[in-house]
């Protein structure tokens, strides 16, 4: 069944009535809205407002100060509100569905739910930011589009990705990771943090760790399995509390994720045993009571996720499956209240067929769902599905369809940790082709990656923000308000850009970063990667074999590398497959040339799109800078794609051939690839420093010059094969 709003776990006194409920409200009045002086206080008839209403009461004074209106104010009843606000209209609307109307001179704002009426809010925050006044917001009407719009967000302490040194039992982790510690328990990131998702109608921040139970309860049978003293175990249950409170307050689900059969070092240390693959009586008994305490001490939690593999290696699929169902099954049906169960597809050495025996077997009374990864770790590539995790999802999701669980996609993001993103057509094309019905939503992020502190950039007047995330505004705006409403119109997306740099500017950059944005997925559409370490696409580089050759001579994908590579899309013709079938391709098919020319095309659009914003006054400044310079980043990174594509298929033709012709190309073109290299370098070197990396020590695209060139040298000191 479909995942909507939990339970409402806050103390009674804050609790919505049920049924139908009407809020009446006084707008702010401003220059051109619908009565009274711009200057006049605006009053809200509201009792008792939600949190989440709370929340984007905030939003609309703060867009109504922008007008010239003075302060919101809520007051006990009014005769002539300018907004009627009438909460519980779910048969109409759904859950977070909302509609606004202007009726008799007032905005009259419907919504399924105390979501969609924080939603329908900032909707019309938005409007008066974007149009002028709110007098000119418009008529609208949304209904979600999914259930679930999660946020997958690795947590540093336990981390899965310790560090580029590969798994450490002490999860002490490398830079990568050690370096977010202090900023993600710091609760003024997580406020911003949850400001962002409720403002991009994210509704899920999925919590992710190797062992979640330690940092969170002192587990009552084996009480030395936490390794904290009671004072420090308190401190990080206020943390929790106090996190999930904020949440709440923001219509943002909380889902925790453990990986499977893992306990703490202490647990070792006091009852023997190993902290991995440990498939004792005693280990299960652990697991299944961590997690019937962890949901009873925590009522704000929503959801528990597992997964199969990991910890799980030597077994079975079926063994495998019973496990779950023993521990965390068993853990969840014994809790005193029903949370959503998220099943993370099998993994190599299981199979579809027993994970849909255990999904029937599992027997809760909450919502079940199946999270699949969307081609593999790497989904900002094709929006087509070509690999889940290394398991075809055959008869997982058909013959026949399930009736007991729904499915969600992982989009995973290992491949943009430093440079901007967001293309909202990429996102609508996603939806339209895997959006079915038994399809319930996505989660968006990564596992190599924290967005907490922002550790790529050099100290500088123009870095005007304080956390990672907030540089990659884009990327979340982008999914979130795109997966909340695929139709939502472009206009929303350049009022961001408005807000951030001016209207003037605002829709050339939004078209600027819809051309940026597909040098990441034409990389890795071509390059098919398989598990994280596979293909970094903004580095250019694979720090694992995957579907092709690799020397392991440095990170970056080398030609040599290049032309012996599988494509992920099938409409992507391979350099081998283009020189074995000719220069003729069917509708659809993009050869090494077509896509050569398509990234040509994009990066002089794109340059020039930059070249116009560089010339406005008065000169771009802040954040606009790096943003800029980061366009001017992908737009080299397209052109040295585009020309390292076209020096694989000369060296392939020249040792293929023995035509040296083909080889003097191989060189030239190679050598324009590194002057792109060597021009996007410079770029970043003025922002970025040497970056802590979770597959490598650090990563930086002036440090990967050398092998750059030894493309170069490769190229020259070719011998025909023939």
């Amino acid at each position: 069944m479909p995942v909507d709003q939990p339970a409402d776990r806050r103390p009674p006194a804050a609790r919505p009535e049920p049924g139908l409920r009407t809020r009446t409200m006084l707008a702010p009045l401003v220059a051109l809205a619908l009565s009274g002086p711009a200057s006049a206080a605006t009053t809200v008839a509201i009792d008792d407002p939600s949190a989440p209403i709370r929340f984007a009461l905030g939003h609309l004074e703060q867009a109504l100060a922008g007008t010239g209106a003075g302060p919101v104010r809520a007051v006990a009843g009014t005769a002539n509100p300018d907004i009627h606000l009438t909460i519980g209209d779910a048969a109409a609307l759904g859950p977070e569905g909302y509609r606004v109307r202007r009726q008799a001179g007032a905005l009259t704002i419907s919504a399924g739910d105390e979501v969609g009426a924080m939603y329908a809010l900032l909707d019309v925050a938005e409007q008066v930011g974007g149009r002028g006044s709110l007098a000119k917001v418009a008529d609208a009407e949304v209904r979600r589009r999914f259930p679930v719009r999660a946020v997958k967000y690795n947590l540093p302490w336990s981390p899965y990705r310790p560090s580029y040194q590969n798994s450490d039992p002490a999860w002490v982790g490398g830079p990568a990771v050690t370096g977010h510690l202090e900023t993600c328990r710091d609760l003024a990131y997580w406020q911003k943090f949850l400001d962002q998702m409720a403002e991009n109608r994210l509704n899920t921040l999925s919590l992710w760790n190797f062992h979640p139970f330690t940092h969170m309860i002192r587990p009552t049978g084996f009480p030395k399995a936490c390794a904290l003293s009671d004072a420090e175990l308190a401190d990080w249950q206020r943390f929790w509390h106090a996190l999930f409170a904020m949440a709440s307050d923001r219509g943002v689900k909380i889902w925790l994720f453990n990986w499977n059969i893992y306990v703490s070092p202490a647990f070792v240390a006091a009852y023997g045993g190993s902290f991995a693959n440990d498939r004792s009586e005693q280990v299960k008994t652990y697991t299944r009571d961590c997690v019937t305490q962890l949901i009873d001490e925590y009522p704000e939690i929503d959801g528990f996720g597992i997964a199969v593999g990991e910890g799980m290696r030597d077994m079975s699929s079926r063994e495998r499956e019973q496990w779950i169902l023993d521990t965390v099954v068993a853990g969840l049906r014994a809790a005193k209240r029903p949370v959503t169960f998220i099943h993370r597809a099998p993994f190599e050495g299981s199979t579809a067929a027993d994970f849909r025996w255990a999904m029937e077997q599992a027997d809760l009374p909450g919502p079940k769902l199946a999270e699949i990864k969307f081609n593999w770790s790497h989904g900002h590539s094709t929006p087509y599905l070509q690999v889940t995790h290394s398991l075809k999802i055959d008869g997982m999701l058909a013959d026949p369809e399930p009736t007991d669980f729904r499915a969600l996609w992982t989009v995973r993001n290992e491949d943009i940790f430093i440079l901007r993103w967001g293309d909202p057509d990429f996102v609508r094309s996603h939806i339209a082709t895997n959006g079915g019905k038994l399809i319930d939503g996505y989660f968006i992020g990564s596992e190599g990656y924290i967005p907490a502190a922002d550790q790529s950039h050099v100290p500088s007047d123009h870095k005007t923000w304080d956390y990672a995330f907030e540089k990659q505004w884009l990327f979340y705006t982008t999914w979130g308000r795109v997966l909340h409403d695929p139709a939502v119109k472009d206009e929303r997306l350049v009022w961001a850009f408005a807000r951030r740099y001016g209207a003037e500017r605002a829709p050339d950059l939004l078209a600027a970063w819809r051309l940026a944005s597909k040098v990441p997925l034409r990389i890795a559409s071509f390059y098919a990667a398989t598990w994280d370490y596979t293909l970094y696409t903004e580095g250019f580089a694979a720090f694992a074999a995957s579907h092709g050759p690799y020397d392991g001579s440095s990170p970056l994908i080398s030609v040599d590398e290049l032309i012996g590579h599988a494509t992920l899309d099938p409409a992507y013709r391979s350099i081998t497959d283009h020189l074995a079938r000719g220069a003729d391709a069917p509708a659809g098919i993009i050869t090494p040339p077509m896509l050569a020319a398509e990234c040509d095309r994009d990066a002089q659009t794109l340059l020039a799109l930059v070249g116009k914003q560089r010339a406005i006054a008065p000169a771009a400044s802040g954040a606009l800078l790096c943003e800029l310079d980061d366009l001017a980043t992908w737009a080299h990174l397209g052109t040295y794609f585009a020309e390292k594509l076209r020096g694989a298929e000369a060296l392939a033709r020249f040792r293929a051939s023995g035509d040296t012709a083909q080889q003097q190309e191989a060189i030239k073109r190679l050598e324009r690839a590194a002057e792109h290299w060597r021009a996007l370098s410079t770029i970043t070197a003025a922002h970025y420093h040497p970056t802590p990396h979770v597959a490598a020590d650090r990563f930086s695209w002036s440090e990967y010059l050398p092998a750059v060139e030894r493309d170069i040298t490769t190229a020259r000191e070719a011998k025909p094969t023939r």
